[in-house]
């Protein structure tokens, strides 16, 4: 017998209670203390409590006590160490205030001291070393870093910024917070440090109530609805949609702003003009500023998270315990990309609390970290087990983009970009706007606008029944599909056509598959199904071309589009020789892994370059090669302007934050005070002038201090393409000077 008192003996008395009724007994045998003591410590031997309870036992039945067992004590048990009670303890205070002792945590949560010490040691593995609570053992990152740290001290170039080794990459903050702004849907998740770090899958995902019925989502809808200030946020999501019926019930709607499925404005093309002043049209025409929209929405994200983790956490939450990751698509241009970072700084977020996180990349991280995925055919795959050198595509279908990336497993387990993120904006919203050319053909455009405008609240009933029928209709669907269209509609073509809507259907190319009865039109399956064509097409068509080119065998299918059974079997048929998996949380997948990627930047190792990137200089003039009109006469003779002097290439393989092949340039003229470096792009592999097939893209000057003439002072550039953001250094070797910019891609 090794329990000292708690554990259980037979008929369930514990040896605490033997050893009570075995006081009382010799209690009642009128014993003296020092008899008592001797006695129980004959019969119990080591066993034999101490001194000091012996006597309490001896005054409780001095006292004509006789029951045995102890008195019960108000508040929580002492033996509780619920996993609330252990997540506080770490978050509030060892890894605030690491020097916090045994006796002050006892205190604070009303439990035992040694509870409080087990749950220090035993469950958060912390020792005390020099009055400080410490990790007793590394984590495989510390390890890493540990190594990194080692080696460049030994063998590394003195030029490495040994702090920035040590406290950037091993700070952490408590909060990572996770925005997928999404096309059609957006939503928001956190996890803390030590669930990430106990398993990277954990997140607390944002539960939606749509404000009917009982149904709730991971996502709300991407629904903005702004006072007619035009500056302050009246509501968004579900309470957006419901708020502004709510305004055009009442007839007080015509003042607000309404927005939806807006982010798709951003989808350009290299070239195409986006900056910070371009404006974004409401659902019935009217504008503002793109930037104050995006920002209301963020700021609403953000908040909205902030005060659910206050109301369920105790202590301060402070700003720099929190870092945010935003997901944009992989296929949007870099003035896409910083136009969503802009947007977040003007909502309250910090850019160095800010990072931007590819969508397919995401997604990625996330499934890489997944034990066993759910695939299409019912089979069991894990991604996380593929070995290194597997090859599989990412297909992120949303509900503006699709996304296409490959990624490849390296040694290391983390993974690297082979094939240049493509696609397009052809998602679910490619199937709404089907839809409504189908209405326009039906009703004709100039009615369904009237309709839009004057029956504003039975547009909008149309659409979320639309958006019901949408999700449910299947590849084995074959019975007719049927709709409540309003009344009000109906009634409005039959007044302005003068014909019945059913005589219309008839003799019109829908006669065989819509028909109209009371308020309900009736659409075959196989019309409703083609409003699908366009977006299935292009998508096996671009996922054909990748797979010819990389000869992946693992499709993975992320995002709120991918869980349309239509766009599944097209997959699935297309490609019958490649796996298709589909994980669980398709349409949360790429929030849970922006969640990870927050904690984990470094997952993703290398990418592909979409684009070529150069700066504008000037080379010796060849007559004869070069054309005249860029003829420059300069202090080191004829010189031709305008030349495209390219740094990296389109589907070059870039390690992410590494500084790419440095080039040297040189003043031309002996008054210059300055050189301006032009950063160009191109979708050319080789462009030889910049205003041939080039983009202006930014610009970086360096100041040429105390320039005596010297024309052989000699600037190193180079560019970084770090995270989602491309860094320009230049070094002024002459002066031993480095000046570094990102380019600003909005101009």
């Amino acid at each position: 017998m090794t329990s000292r008192y708690g554990r259980p003996f037979e008929n369930g008395v514990t040896q605490r209670q033997r050893t009570a009724h075995r006081y009382k007994f010799l209690h009642k045998t009128r014993k003296v203390f020092s008899d008592f003591r001797e006695d129980l410590q004959n019969f119990y031997r080591e066993a034999a409590l101490s001194k000091g309870v012996i006597s309490k036992w001896m005054k409780r039945f001095k006292d004509c006590r006789e029951a045995t067992e102890d008195d019960s004590r108000a508040g929580r048990p002492v033996t509780l160490t619920d996993e609330e009670t252990v997540a506080v303890i770490q978050q509030e205070y060892i890894l605030r205030d690491n020097r916090v002792s045994v006796e002050h945590e006892a205190d604070k949560f009303a439990i035992s001291y040694g509870t409080a010490q087990g749950i220090m040691t035993d469950r958060l593995g912390m020792r005390h070393v020099s009055a400080r609570w410490v990790t007793r053992l590394l984590t495989s990152e510390q390890m890493g870093l540990r190594a990194e740290y080692s080696s460049v001290m030994t063998t590394g170039p003195k030029s490495v910024n040994l702090v920035k080794i040590f406290f950037f990459k091993a700070t952490k903050n408590l909060l990572v917070g996770a925005i997928d702004f999404g096309t059609t849907n957006s939503g928001w998740a956190c996890s803390f440090l030590y669930e990430f770090e106990s398993d990277p899958t954990k997140a607390s995902v944002k539960q939606w109530y749509s404000g009917s019925g009982t149904l709730t989502t991971e996502k709300t809808p991407t629904c903005v609805l702004v006072k007619p200030d035009g500056k302050t946020l009246e509501a968004f999501g579900y309470e957006a949609e419901n708020k502004y019926k709510e305004l055009v019930d009442n007839e007080e709607h015509e003042d607000y702003f309404y927005f939806k499925k807006f982010k798709m404005m951003l989808n350009k093309k290299l070239g195409e003009k986006l900056d910070r002043k371009i404006t974004l049209e409401d659902e019935m025409g009217r504008s503002l500023l793109a930037l104050d929209v995006f920002a209301m929405a963020i700021q609403y994200l953000k908040s909205d998270m902030v005060n659910e983790v206050k109301n369920r956490q105790t202590g301060v939450l402070k700003d720099e315990d929190v870092h945010w990751v935003l997901t944009v698509p992989a296929i949007w241009t870099d003035g896409a990309k910083q136009f969503m970072r802009e947007a977040a700084r003007q909502a309250g977020i910090s850019s160095k609390d800010l990072t931007i996180a590819l969508e397919p990349e995401a997604a990625s991280v996330y499934c890489r970290n997944l034990s066993v995925e759910t695939a299409v055919d019912k089979s069991d795959v894990t991604v996380a087990k593929f070995k290194a050198g597997t090859r599989y595509m990412i297909l992120d279908a949303g509900g503006g983009t699709i996304d296409i990336t490959v990624h490849e497993v390296e040694k290391t387990g983390g993974v690297k970009e082979v094939n240049a993120a493509c696609g397009g904006g052809w998602g679910g919203t490619i199937v709404d706007k089907a839809f409504e050319n189908m209405l326009c053909d039906i009703f004709t455009k100039k009615i369904y606008e009237k309709f839009k405008i004057e029956e504003t609240e039975d547009w909008l009933d149309l659409w979320r029944d639309f958006e019901v029928k949408k999700r449910a209709v299947s590849p084995e669907k074959s019975s007719r599909i049927n709709m409540k269209f309003p009344i009000s509609l109906i009634n409005m073509y039959e007044k302005v056509t003068k014909q019945s809507l059913s005589e219309a259907l008839s003799r019109s190319k829908f006669a065989d598959d819509i028909s109209h009865t009371g308020d309900k039109l009736k659409f075959s399956a196989e019309v409703f199904k083609s409003l699908f064509d366009t977006s299935i097409e292009k998508t096996i068509g671009y996922v054909k071309g990748v797979i010819r080119n990389t000869g992946v065998k693992s499709i993975l299918m992320v995002g709120g589009f991918s869980e349309s059974p239509l766009l599944q079997q097209a997959v699935k048929s297309s490609f019958p020789g490649v796996c298709v998996i589909i994980p669980k949380d398709a349409s949360s997948a790429i929030l849970r892994g922006a969640l990870i990627f927050g904690h984990s930047p470094k997952v993703i190792t290398e990418r592909v370059l979409k684009n070529t990137y150069g700066i504008e200089a000037a080379c010796p003039f060849e007559k004869g090669i070069h054309p005249e009109s860029k003829l420059l006469k300069t202090d080191v003779g004829d010189k031709c302007d305008k030349v495209f002097h390219k740094h990296v290439e389109k589907n070059q393989l870039v390690k992410v934050g590494e500084a790419q092949v440095q080039r040297t340039y040189y003043p031309v003229y002996k008054s210059q005070t300055a050189m301006d470096f032009p950063i160009y792009a191109s979708d050319l592999m080789n462009p030889k002038y910049t205003d041939q097939g080039c983009t202006y893209v930014g610009e970086m000057s360096v100041d040429l201090q105390n320039h005596d003439g010297d024309l052989s002072r000699a600037v190193l550039v180079s560019l970084t393409f770090s995270g989602t953001e491309i860094v320009v250094n230049a070094y002024d070797k002459k002066t031993g000077n480095e000046t570094n910019a990102s380019i600003d891609f909005l101009g």
